[in-house]
């Protein structure tokens, strides 16, 4: 989620009509390489923060800086963030939805999305087909729901090492094609399907 973020909002950030301003819970690797990105970030620290204290510091973030769309990328954003934007009377909040995670979770997980979709949020965003179909079975309405596949910043995913030098150091022969993937070591990420 926090790499589909960046991704969108390094690429928003090229477009003068918009004035980005981004919020995070924590003082970490997004907030670094957003700010790096030159976007403007507000820190509000979940570790030391009480949720209702975080939704006041959203909603005044919101109204100071006169926000008209609120997007989130997770349940515990989407809850204080969707708060927030309700309080400040935001025109509309897009949550994306990453993966079943949340659905598929316990009573509780569940229970906050659930609220999340009733209260918090306008439209959604599907990161696939197959999770669009989920999202519907679990009682999201269908045309509220976009699917905008992942991307990538092309020009941010350069190879490191030249093809050939690769192949000599793994002794691999020159004519032979190489085929990679990358992630987390967990079966929704389909590993077996390269294998």
């Amino acid at each position: 989620a926090e790499a589909q973020a960046y991704a969108l909002l390094k690429g928003l950030s090229k477009k003068r009509s918009l004035q980005l301003n981004v919020i995070t819970f924590s003082n970490g690797y997004l907030t670094e390489k957003l700010t790096d990105a030159g976007i403007h970030v507000d820190v509000i620290d979940e570790k030391i923060n009480s949720s209702m204290k975080m939704v006041w510091c959203i909603y005044r973030i919101l109204c100071k800086k006169n926000i008209d769309i609120v997007h989130t990328h997770g349940y515990k954003e989407t809850v204080l963030g969707g708060f927030a934007a309700r309080l400040a009377r935001i025109k509309g909040i897009i949550r994306t939805h990453h993966g079943k995670g949340v659905i598929d979770s316990v009573i509780y997980h569940r229970l906050i999305e659930k609220v999340n979709s009733i209260f918090f949020s306008d439209k959604l965003i599907s990161v696939s087909e197959d999770l669009k179909q989920c999202l519907i079975a679990y009682g999201y309405q269908r045309d509220s729901i976009t699917v905008i596949h992942n991307g990538i910043l092309a020009e941010e995913v350069k190879p490191s090492i030249v093809a050939d030098k690769l192949k000599n150091e793994l002794r691999i022969d020159h004519e032979k094609l190489i085929v990679g993937t990358m992630g987390r070591m967990v079966s929704v990420k389909g590993h077996k399907y390269i294998i």
